[in-house]
């Protein structure tokens, strides 16, 4: 492991081979410590004729052996020390078993356990040649040697589990938008641990509901739970299986059971009943159905969109928070959400959040009635309706017919009284731009406002202030073409006359459909509030911190470094006696 070079004292030198260092701090302690033995080996003092130590040894050898002829004097001395007593004729006594009364006496062999002669016990456990045993165990090079393999030990140990990669715990939470035209079902992760007391939620996956919405289901309750199935079960695969018990489900519902709780109570509650009723079949942690208000519609998906578009700090810092408005437009509902720039004068249209350790205030208000389908039928019910049945309208183009079955076309609170006693009717298209517009205009009702500023209808609304992100409406399916005329011009008007925005501050809209792969939509925001409930499970933490970490391992390398300077200091000092002994 190490080679010696033994030269004068001022330039002794060691050359060491290249130490490998392996995955494990065992390897590398073993050789180092193979490399300090071999190093102590090659200077441990040996019997060499020219040292002090050497000519020692070479006295003690060269004593008059037990046997030999010895003075009177001492002869008398050992023998009364052995018991030994001359007979006649200068003879001894059995004790000396014929030997010549000249001879010295000999000690007795050592007895089992002793450790050595009187010579050997004396010298403190010399060995033979008087050589003391063990003696490196001593030396100060032992000491730095097993304080320098320990603080390797801990740095290698150390950084290995620190740069162990932690295992990820996730959570999951679904959320199925029962909407008046459709439903689609979200599948939602998060980290176990929690930021500031909220989860940090993004979109796995989503699963859209064949068929109409389940307020459609009213006439037959039985049905609108297993139109559900389908997305059900996908989101069954998708979360593992051991997590499905503590998966929490929630189903909301939104303008169209709001509408139909207006109109018929009662069926609305069978309706949801029986929806739990099936979803509860699952192994979920269904936490029911519930119709959630215009407000909470409109403020979750503020959270969603300022989520997405990383509005929200994720450590909290000071400044004020720079938020985007939202914009919704559904089929039964529209909703406007935004912190605006001053006090709120209406407390109905107040809403307090705290996500990410700060608080948010905000303005926000859903007009039922004034989504897209329902503004439809509203602005249908308005136009005359001939004696044949025949309705012409502007917001539709030339050529374009369709026949309406007037009971089902007219039934919700928005569109109370058919305009005809036809049970049906044709619709047909007139294709006039102008006309449609002004139209939908007579839709918002600007004639009073009891407030310092308003929307339409008397609603309160302070003014727009900041940048704003839209939800598209626009749908592409054929189903929903020949609606494109009268859909454009309804979202101008809403948008310019309705919410009050300028040709100025039309270019602070953003339309979006998704954002980085979730849907732009309420769900998120829903979910982002639901897990400040959701108890957060202790997470994989770092074994240290990084201040710690980072502390142990500057006090440990400075340690090494000592410790390394002081056995080569060592080293060096016992190389420069040797030399010097034999330079003697």
């Amino acid at each position: 492991m190490a080679d010696l070079v033994l030269k004068p004292c001022s330039c002794s030198t060691l050359s060491l081979r290249t130490l490998s260092i392996r995955s494990t701090p065992c390897i590398l302690g073993i050789k180092l410590m193979n490399l300090l033995w071999t190093v102590y080996s090659a200077v441990e003092p040996t019997r060499d004729p020219t040292t002090v130590l050497g000519r020692r040894q070479a006295g003690r050898a060269q004593r008059v052996p037990c046997d030999a002829p010895a003075p009177d004097g001492e002869q008398t001395a050992a023998a009364v020390r052995l018991g030994v007593t001359r007979a006649p004729g200068g003879g001894a006594s059995s004790g000396a078993r014929g030997r010549s009364g000249s001879a010295r006496a000999c000690p007795p062999p050592p007895r089992p356990g002793m450790a050595g002669g009187p010579e050997e016990r004396a010298e403190g456990g010399r060995g033979p040649g008087g050589i003391r045993q063990n003696k490196w165990r001593k030396h100060p090079i032992f000491f730095i040697a097993i304080l320098l393999l320990v603080s390797v030990i801990v740095l290698v140990t150390v950084a290995v589990i620190q740069s162990r990669p932690l295992q990820r715990k996730l959570k999951f939470g679904v959320v199925l938008d029962a909407g008046s035209s459709h439903t689609a079902l979200y599948i939602y992760q998060w980290p176990a641990e929690k930021m500031n007391n909220t989860g940090l939620v993004e979109q796995l996956k989503s699963c859209s509901v064949k068929g109409p919405g389940i307020s459609s289901y009213w006439t037959n309750v039985e049905q609108a739970g297993p139109s559900l199935r389908a997305c059900l079960d996908e989101a069954k695969q998708s979360i593992p299986e051991e997590q499905h018990s503590e998966t929490p489900v929630y189903l909301g519902a939104t303008a169209g059971m709001r509408l139909l709780r207006l109109q018929n109570k009662s069926q609305s509650e069978k309706l949801l009943q029986a929806v739990e009723k099936f979803i509860h079949s699952y192994p979920f942690d269904f936490q029911g159905a519930r119709i959630i208000s215009g407000a909470d519609e409109g403020a979750f998906g503020w959270i969603t969109i300022n989520y997405l578009m990383e509005n929200f700090p994720q450590v909290t810092a000071g400044g004020p928070p720079h938020t985007l408005g939202a914009l919704d437009l559904g089929g039964a509902s529209t909703q406007i959400t935004f912190v605006p720039n001053g006090e709120i004068e209406s407390l109905e249209n107040s809403m307090h959040f705290r996500l990410y350790g700060r608080s948010y205030h905000m303005y926000t208000h859903s007009y039922l009635c004034f989504g897209k389908d329902q503004a439809l039928k509203m602005l249908l019910q308005k136009l005359t309706v001939l004696d044949n049945g025949t309705i012409f309208s502007p917001c539709f183009n030339k050529g374009f017919e369709k026949s309406i079955n007037v009971s089902t076309f007219y039934n919700s609170p928005c569109t109370p009284d058919s305009p005809t006693r036809h049970e049906m009717v044709k619709l047909i298209g007139t294709g006039n731009s102008e006309e449609c517009r002004s139209h939908v205009r007579r839709l918002l009702n600007h004639s009073s406002c009891t407030w310092s500023s308003c929307s339409f209808n008397g609603v309160y609304q302070p003014q727009v202030w900041g940048k704003f992100g839209a939800k598209k409406v626009y749908k592409m399916k054929e189903k929903y073409l020949s609606e494109n005329c009268f859909s454009g011009h309804y979202v101008l008007v809403l948008l310019l006359e309705g919410y009050n925005f300028t040709s100025s501050s039309w270019n602070t809209i953003e339309f979006l459909k998704t954002i980085k792969g979730s849907d732009a939509g309420w769900t998120l925001g829903y979910m982002l509030n639901l897990t400040n409930m959701i108890p957060a499970e202790l997470p994989y933490t770092e074994p240290l911190s990084e201040a710690s970490f980072l502390s142990v391992m500057v006090i440990f390398s400075v340690l090494v470094i000592i410790l390394m300077l002081i056995a080569l200091l060592v080293i060096r000092r016992v190389f420069c006696r040797v030399e010097q002994k034999v330079l003697d």
